[in-house]
């Protein structure tokens, strides 16, 4: 028998506890809690494959397996012939040769790579070269791959900067006051650097893997907000403004501006605009943009959807 009973439609519910935002949409539920806890900083690196396990301390790294530890600091790097001049080795002997840290780490394959780097006494990064290593041999140690173009901004002894997207290792690096990708090819090749824009950004990769974010500072003091997709370094710019401006969570699909009249969301499909109040939160989640006033303690809140910026869903504190 066909029912003719219109079919129920749920809409999402919101709800306040403890300091987040649950909001259910059928059966999925996401958390949004209104104070981001801070980003965990990695602080080391360990890594096991077989019976050989990798480490990255105050020795340098250190590789034991079948019962033996071999250490380095990759000393001989900044001085091999097969990757400097004679003016360039020259010049590299009157720095530290020791690997001050590990810009990041990937595994690609039978082989895990690693980006060395190393500082200079003001703990920037002057050199970064790509190594590595066969997983299948019973007792690994580092082939020297090639040098990545530019220097990243890791500072720390131990950074997860580089990513593999398609045929690539990448670091998002600066040279010669521009900034870009750093890639190598994984079964081998030149290095090479593609240029992004002049100045400074801040990057971030998204989960997916095959999209940077980015948010540029110019030379004019605008800043722009774009992409950039993968691993065809196609840059996409979103939207440029002398306000600050930013992705409100961990999707590319909304920019926020906060403007001196007030909050501006935008679509970077469609370019729609959504006019808020100052002294608003916004987070960008899966199921919309979630708007709550007052920031700090809100006692109410609106999800918008993403394509059409409407109010799907409120939540008013009783």
């Amino acid at each position: 028998m066909l029912s003719l009973l219109p079919a129920l439609i749920l809409t999402p519910t919101i709800t306040l506890s403890n300091g987040a935002f649950a909001i259910r949409d059928g059966k999925a539920s996401t958390l949004v809690p209104i104070k981001l806890p801070p980003r965990k900083a990695v602080s080391s690196f360990a890594f096991k494959s077989g019976g050989a396990s990798f480490k990255w301390d105050e020795k340098g790294l250190s590789v034991t397996a079948a019962g033996k530890t071999r250490s380095t600091k990759f000393a001989d790097l900044p001085t091999s012939p097969r990757f400097f001049t004679p003016e360039e080795i020259e010049a590299n002997s009157s720095k530290d040769r020791a690997a001050a840290g590990l810009a990041g780490w990937e595994v690609a394959g039978n082989n895990l790579f690693l980006a060395p780097r190393w500082a200079g006494k003001d703990r920037k990064t002057w050199l970064e070269v790509l190594v590595k290593f066969d997983l299948k041999q019973a007792s690994p140690w580092f082939e020297a791959v090639g040098v990545m173009e530019g220097a990243s901004k890791a500072y720390n002894a131990v950074e997860d900067r580089l990513f593999l997207s398609g045929p690539w290792l990448n670091l998002v690096s600066q040279r010669l006051g521009e900034w870009g990708i750093s890639r190598s090819p994984v079964e081998g090749g030149l290095a090479e650097f593609n240029s992004m824009g002049v100045g400074a950004a801040v990057v971030d990769l998204l989960p997916t893997g095959q999209v940077l974010r980015f948010i540029e500072t110019t030379s004019y003091n605008t800043r722009i907000a774009g992409i950039i997709q993968l691993p065809t370094c196609e840059r996409v710019n979103f939207s440029e403004s002398r306000d600050p401006i930013f992705f409100p969570g961990e999707f590319s699909d909304i920019i926020q501006v906060n403007s001196a009249s007030g909050v501006i969301l935008r679509n970077t499909g469609s370019g729609l605009e959504l006019k808020l109040p100052s002294a608003v939160g916004v987070r960008n989640v899966d199921s919309g943009v979630l708007v709550w006033t007052p920031r700090d303690a809100p006692t109410q809140a609106v999800l918008y959807s993403k394509d059409g910026l409407r109010s799907i869903a409120r939540w008013k504190k009783s």
